[in-house]
């Protein structure tokens, strides 16, 4: 078989883009690499190939920007599309398309706010336009969420001018930050976003997590980690949808019909210290929840959080029971099943040295718990979304 030239019209410099290259990448690994001939260029100017130069046949292109979209109407080669669900999708109607599941998201954030117990929730997007309909997308789902356990969401969605303006965008977030009663579970758009909101709340002296506890999305390395404090994010699989798309364009370019638009859902959240918080008005659910967190690794049992709180164990999950809706040891087993998530992600230690450093005395115990969790053993979860994945 002859090799094929394949553009990926991606931007790099974004750490999103560099993980869907690398999800293309994963999916040539269990092929033949050479079949593929990559052309990926870093200058925005030079991303689109010039058609009439470039004999090639095929390309996958990020569709954030409608201005490549555009550029990729009349190419006389197979298109798959990725991105966030909008930008220029509709300029390439019949272009099969990868997508976030942006509801999917915020889910994801909404349950790990709420099981910080904060009382009220706010979300911070941008002003929707043509291309960032995925913020208006993600803020509906979360307040969505919200209702469904009978809890309200106040929304900002940006202004027509602060994209320009530094200044004046931090001091519009500033100040609707200020006019919310905390303590605040918030979800922002992206990291990015995520940013601009922590550091409004440290220009009007609101606390993070304390005041305002803050999750984003990306979960970009730079971004969660530079921010202050770390910021915790919700993973979109972006390599899973570089996968998703590689294997759509093989399909096209053999012939094959292929569907024509793909969700992909997210992998799950990294909990940082931006969320490191529990509201609670009762002080024995409050000190017990910080101390399973705190103790995960020390196979921690109910009695031993009995003890912890001065309490018996009745009296303890009955007040659980009561104030979250569930067990001690679920919160417990919950706890052991992050730390676990964020290990496998994370490094590099055997499944045994993860089952045991994440509190979990049995490795067939903890292997069949995280299965039925994830829906795959620990092994294939780290091949999957593991840091040693790269293009």
């Amino acid at each position: 078989m002859s090799t094929l030239r394949i553009a990926l019209i991606l931007d790099v410099n974004k750490d999103y883009d560099r993980k869907v290259a690398a999800g293309i990448a994963r999916y040539l690994d269990g092929r033949r690499r050479d079949r593929w001939s990559i052309y990926l260029e870093d200058e925005p100017a030079q991303r689109v190939p010039k058609f009439r130069s470039w004999h090639g046949d095929g390309v996958i292109a990020n569709l954030d920007d409608a201005r490549i979209a555009a550029a990729l109407r009349h190419a006389a080669v197979p298109v798959v599309g990725v991105g966030g669900g909008y930008g220029g999708r509709r300029l390439l109607p019949r272009a099969p398309y990868v997508f976030t599941d942006n509801p999917g998201v915020a889910r994801l954030a909404a349950t790990h706010l709420l099981e910080r117990a904060c009382p009220s929730f706010a979300y911070c997007g941008y002003r929707t336009d043509a291309i960032n309909g995925w913020s208006k997308e993600r803020g509906e789902a979360f307040a969505s969420a919200l209702q469904a356990s009978r809890l309200t969401c106040d929304t900002y969605a940006g202004s027509r001018g602060e994209a320009r303006d530094w200044d004046t965008m931090l001091d519009e977030i500033r100040k609707w930050l200020v006019s919310l009663t905390p303590p605040i579970g918030l979800f922002a758009a992206d990291d990015v976003r995520a940013r601009h909101v922590l550091e409004a709340c440290r220009i009007s002296g609101l606390r993070v997590p304390t005041d305002v506890a803050v999750v984003g999305v990306d979960n970009d390395p730079l971004m969660c980690s530079f921010a202050n404090p770390p910021l915790s994010s919700v993973i979109q699989d972006a390599e899973g949808v570089g996968w998703e798309a590689a294997r759509t364009l093989d399909m096209l370019l053999r012939g094959q019909k292929a569907p024509l638009s793909r969700v992909i859902p997210p992998v799950g959240l990294e909990a940082r210290a931006s969320t490191s918080v529990f509201h609670s008005r009762d002080p024995l659910i409050a000190a017990a929840v910080t101390f399973i967190h705190s103790r995960v690794m020390d196979r921690i049992q109910v009695n031993d959080v009995a003890k912890h709180t001065g309490v018996s164990v009745s009296t303890l999950e009955g007040r659980f029971r009561k104030i979250l809706g569930k067990t001690v040891h679920k919160e417990i087993l919950g706890s052991q099943l992050d730390r676990a998530e964020h290990l496998l992600r994370t490094g590099d230690l055997p499944v045994a040295d993860v089952a045991r450093e994440s509190g979990f005395a049995s490795v067939q115990y903890f292997c069949r718990l995280f299965h039925q969790r994830k829906g795959c053993p620990p092994g294939r979860y780290r091949q999957r979304y593991g840091a040693g994945v790269g293009v």
